[in-house]
């Protein structure tokens, strides 16, 4: 979910919040892929969960979610091009 954005001539800044949930009775690991526009430079510089920079266009969070429980991704990115 787009929370806030921010867009310039050359560059946007934007906030994104994730919510998971885990319905199962035991505890899960979660990959979220986040895919950016290609000939785009991107950086997060806000995170409530570490990623992985994949490639150029993809960042990677690992989530753990407890049994029966939610998760929530909040970051802050900033494109240009």
């Amino acid at each position: 979910t787009l929370v806030d954005g921010k867009y310039y001539k050359r560059h946007k800044r934007e906030k994104h919040k994730i919510e998971l949930r885990n319905r199962k009775n035991r505890a899960v690991t979660v990959f979220v892929d986040e895919k950016f526009p290609a000939r785009h430079n991107w950086t997060i510089e806000e995170f409530s969960q570490k990623y992985e920079k994949i490639d150029a266009r993809t960042a990677r969070f690992r989530v753990r979610i407890s049994a029966n429980s939610t998760a929530t991704i909040e970051y802050a990115t900033t494109e240009s091009w």
